[in-house]
């Protein structure tokens, strides 16, 4: 029996390899244009892929295996056959539909507009004539829950423990966040096929309570924290595979609060505002797209009281050759003189079920304080500690240039409660944190996006 199986079993690889064996360009062009026209896709491609292994090689079976890829929406794949094909002619204005579509399919407008920009057929100059410089506008609004409830109790036990150990007067302070609001204006501006700039508004707004507690009183008044930042993003082809950016954000940072003096006795409590910092932020990074993947890497410093520079490598898998699903792994290095050497892990799984919908999951874990993300778009400023990020985020096109963009934020944060002596001449120059109280936030941020 085993010897049965194993002699039908040789005849079967024997034949199999007869066949491919006996691939010629007549079998090739007969049985992948039959499938063609029958859209077997899969057999296309099947046949096609073998033929190239034997060398068999030339225009029409490029087009059939370009055009059974982005049948399958396998667009990557696509491309790599239409490039070829367009190799060897390079007049076909079909080529040049298919490329412009496949690259826009895929989230590359720099690249698709480069493939008009170069044909010089009359579909392509259509629509390069048809290109507005602004790409589009959008705007998103944002607010913000706290589930903070259990803050001002914990500074009570935190100053209850520190005069037990101190043995003298001290004070405690804590801020505790009360609402947030946040609002971003953007457009998508074409000065070239290979240049584009992104330019952004953003504003927000914190309202939280000053909370103080010294031996003879307790004192709290409500500060308020606001935001704007100016982003300027420019993005570059250098080739069909590589691209750069070069960024820069402007911060502008007012606030208020209860200044305290401990080298008066009594301590002397005075009320400042319109305090205003100004932190500057300067970027470059590098880009590589391959079918199955895009590598990214960049570099940025921010230039402010606490200045920290950022080091971010990021990977992106496409494990069917598309956009329909998209693995982003990424891990930042921040170093600063304040807290050294921090990292910080990114994680996002996107999913296109249909062509109108895109679903995304983000993950991120570490010390957030003065962390950028996306090029600077968005800066995490120091308003109180993040330890974890979590967001669920959906995308919709309702007509055809109009896009929703909705998603749900959690946070994992913390608050410092500072404690420092009342006694002038015992007093350290700063007060110091003596504990870190967790809470969590939950944010809904929407927002549309018009595309001309």
């Amino acid at each position: 029996m085993k010897l049965t199986f194993a002699f039908i079993l040789s005849i079967v690889i024997s034949l199999n390899s007869w066949a491919q064996d006996s691939l010629n360009f007549k079998t090739v062009d007969a049985t992948t244009y039959q499938a063609y026209l029958e859209k077997n896709w899969k057999k296309v491609i099947k046949i096609g892929n073998e033929a190239l292994k034997q060398d068999i090689d030339y225009y029409f079976l490029r087009m059939r295996l370009g055009i059974a890829y982005y049948e399958r929406e396998n667009y990557r794949k696509a491309i790599a056959h239409f490039e070829k094909a367009k190799e060897m002619s390079t007049e076909d204005v079909v080529i040049i539909e298919y490329l412009y579509y496949a690259y826009k399919f895929i989230g590359d407008d720099i690249q698709a507009i480069r493939t008009l920009d170069r044909s010089n057929t009359k579909f392509g100059n259509k629509l390069l004539a048809q290109q507005k410089i602004f790409q589009n506008i959008y705007s998103f609004y944002g607010s913000r829950i706290y589930d903070a409830n259990q803050l001002e109790n914990a500074n009570l036990s935190a100053y209850k423990n520190e005069i037990t150990q101190e043995k003298k007067p001290i004070y405690t302070e804590q801020f505790i966040p009360n609402s947030y609001s946040n609002f971003q204006l953007g457009a998508n501006i074409r000065f070239s096929p290979s240049w584009r700039l992104n330019v952004s508004y953003q504003y927000f707004n914190v309202k939280k309570e000053q909370y103080i507690l010294d031996p003879f009183q307790k004192i709290t008044d409500e500060s308020t924290v606001t935001q704007t930042q100016w982003n300027f993003n420019n993005s570059f082809g250098l080739s069909k595979y590589l691209k750069a950016s070069v960024f820069f954000s402007y911060l502008s940072q007012k606030y208020n609060y209860i200044d305290i003096n401990t080298d008066l006795v009594p301590t002397k409590y005075q009320k400042f505002s319109n305090v205003e910092n100004k932190d500057f932020l300067f970027g470059i990074g590098l880009n590589y797209q391959q079918s199955y993947f895009d590598i990214g890497l960049s570099a940025s410093a921010l230039a402010s009281s606490y200045p920290t520079n950022q080091i971010d490598l990021e990977l992106k898998i496409f494990p069917l050759g598309n956009r329909k699903i998209i693995s982003r792994t990424a891990v930042s290095s921040l170093i600063s003189d304040t807290t050294g050497r921090r990292l910080i892990f990114s994680q996002e799984l996107s999913y296109n079920p249909i062509e109108r919908i895109n679903l995304s999951l983000v993950g991120n874990w570490g010390e957030m304080n003065k962390w950028n993300t996306n090029n600077g778009y968005n800066i995490y400023n120091g308003i109180y500690g993040i330890s974890s990020l979590y967001q669920a985020k959906i995308s919709v096109r309702i007509v055809k240039q109009l896009y929703v963009k909705l998603y749900y934020e959690y946070m994992k944060n913390h608050s410092n409660i500072w404690s420092k002596s009342l006694v002038p001449e015992d007093s350290e120059q700063w007060p110091t944190v003596i504990e870190k109280v967790n809470f969590n936030t939950h944010s809904i941020i929407g927002g549309l996006i018009w595309e001309f």
